[in-house]
């Protein structure tokens, strides 16, 4: 796809939503990532999660240096897809884009999507592809190109896995989208689900346009208690079953799935802390 549109077509106004929750200490980087864009977003709306004083405190400072950047306060801890609906019904871009404060975008992440808003095949999502860096690495060189490669992500292989994180999407500023409140655990997932089955569906820039700073699971946050994600996953297909977005026998199949995954993140995690706990045995023993 050409990355050079029409200089007549109007561009898309872009509201980033950022959660936070006690994340200062990464919150300047993800705001730096937006500010570093290419293509400039319209607003940036911080959500504050009911956080302690002085992290709300720190998170003011931050954004006090950024022109378009506000900071919104939750009554309640209600968790991140209360968070994320906070910022989405405040918006006022003509998408939506969402960005986790311990996560960083790569500076071209939005002017590499912008163009896809305009595929033909009209879609009502479009993510990118992750990678994982360390504290001081830089995102990998992206190739030369003028033309983004694209990927349509079908809903048979979106049941099977969520391959989108949440911080490479932009999604269609639509009343007919939105979190189910209170939800902490694949909150996401169901979003996606819901957006597969809209207009064109979902459209995947197949480059790492998203960094995470830590493992995808296994690690410190939401996404280490295993359990909770998998029955929070069991939880969002019975929801979309429920509305009439999946039939019972893919109900089925994905409950199947499901269990497999779960099987296997324990078994890697299982096995990367025996494998430390052999290591300091070993050396403690070599000492």
């Amino acid at each position: 796809m050409n990355l050079n549109p029409s200089i007549d077509e109007p561009k898309p106004k872009i509201s980033v939503v950022i959660p936070h929750f006690n994340s200062s200490a990464t919150l300047a980087r993800a705001l730096a990532s937006v500010e570093r864009q290419t293509y400039q977003a319209s607003e940036i709306l911080v959500v504050d999660d009911r956080s302690t004083p002085q992290e709300v405190a720190a998170a003011l400072e931050i954004i006090a240096r950024i022109p378009h950047a506000r900071l919104i306060r939750q009554p309640v801890n209600a968790g991140p897809a209360s968070a994320r609906n906070a910022g989405w019904n405040e918006a006022a871009g003509d998408w939506v884009a969402f960005l986790d404060s311990d996560d960083a975008w790569h500076p071209q992440k939005l002017e590499l999507q912008i163009p896809v808003l305009a595929d033909r095949r009209q879609p009502s999502m479009v993510g990118s592809q992750i990678v994982a860096l360390g504290p001081s690495q830089d995102f990998p060189v992206l190739p030369v190109s003028t033309l983004t490669p694209i990927m349509p992500l079908t809903r048979r292989r979106l049941l099977r896995t969520n391959p989108i994180p949440t911080s490479s999407v932009l999604l269609r500023a639509s009343p007919e989208l939105r979190f189910t409140d209170g939800r902490r655990y694949t909150e996401d997932y169901e979003v996606w689900l819901k957006a597969a089955s809209i207009n064109g569906g979902i459209l995947l820039v197949d480059l790492p346009l998203v960094a995470r700073f830590k493992s995808s699971y296994g690690a410190s946050g939401l996404s280490a208690n295993m359990l909770k994600m998998a029955r929070g996953e069991l939880e969002t297909f019975v929801r979309v079953y429920n509305a009439g977005t999946i039939s019972a026998v893919e109900l089925a199949l994905c409950l199947g799935w499901s269990a497999a995954k779960s099987v296997r993140r324990l078994a890697i995690t299982g096995a990367k802390r025996l494998l430390k706990k052999v290591r300091s045995t070993s050396n403690t023993t070599s000492s």
